[in-house]
């Protein structure tokens, strides 16, 4: 940054002292330039930190992955659990359909590498965008009564939610959106919107478990 800006001191006197021009044009085609280089140098700025944002982000978003991965299949990508669930991320042969994918239980028992790593990272990306625009207007029956829920992460993100024991556990997007794959979003938001309902998936693992294991990443 410091060397940027004694670079354009250098470039503004060079213009000032050492143009042949007469003054009277000197000055006008000086600010013109001197304006030009200014401008070019904040778009160049603005640009850098938009890279590097979107970067820093890329790397937390593939950090995040790399953790679910580990966690749901110890990096096996061919793995297949007791009730079905398939590959590095676990997915249910329905959740697939829904996304798109014409991939089943048989065709993976029968040919895992019809469905490789590239292919389950392209397609938790897209369950991931899935749930967070679900979560925007989400609406589901509780207690007989339909109730409507909107703008579900923004509402959460940083917060720390009171345990009924005392205990407090911070409240992140990337945690509510693993959570939602793991454990379903209807029980994520019973778990986020009401005290006494941490309830467990078909691994008997707490969706307060997946918040803590999941939050520290800034996607």
């Amino acid at each position: 940054m410091k060397a940027n800006k004694i670079v354009m001191k250098i470039l503004f006197f060079t213009l000032l002292f050492f143009s042949p021009l007469k003054q009277s044009q000197s000055s006008s085609i000086i600010n013109n330039k001197v304006e030009y280089l200014i401008n070019s140098y904040n778009t160049t700025i603005n640009e850098n930190e938009t890279k590097i944002k979107e970067t820093y982000k890329e790397n937390e978003l593939n950090r995040l992955l790399d953790s679910v991965n580990f966690y749901e299949s110890g990096n096996r990508e061919f793995i297949i659990n007791q009730v079905g669930c398939m590959g590095s991320f676990q997915f249910k042969e329905s959740t697939l359909k829904l996304l798109g994918y014409n991939i089943t239980l048989k065709k993976f028992k029968k040919n895992p590498f019809c469905f490789p790593y590239s292919l389950q990272k392209e397609a938790m990306l897209k369950l991931m965008q899935a749930n967070e625009k679900s979560l925007m207007d989400f609406t589901t029956r509780i207690n007989g009564q339909f109730k409507n829920f909107k703008n579900v992460i923004e509402t959460w993100n940083g917060v720390i939610k009171i345990m009924p024991n005392g205990s407090e556990i911070l409240i992140t997007k990337s945690a509510i959106l693993i959570a939602c794959h793991l454990a379903g979003i209807r029980n994520v938001i019973m778990f986020l919107y009401y005290d006494n309902d941490d309830c467990s998936d078909c691994n008997k693992t707490k969706i307060s478990s997946y918040m803590l294991r999941f939050s520290g990443y800034k996607i």
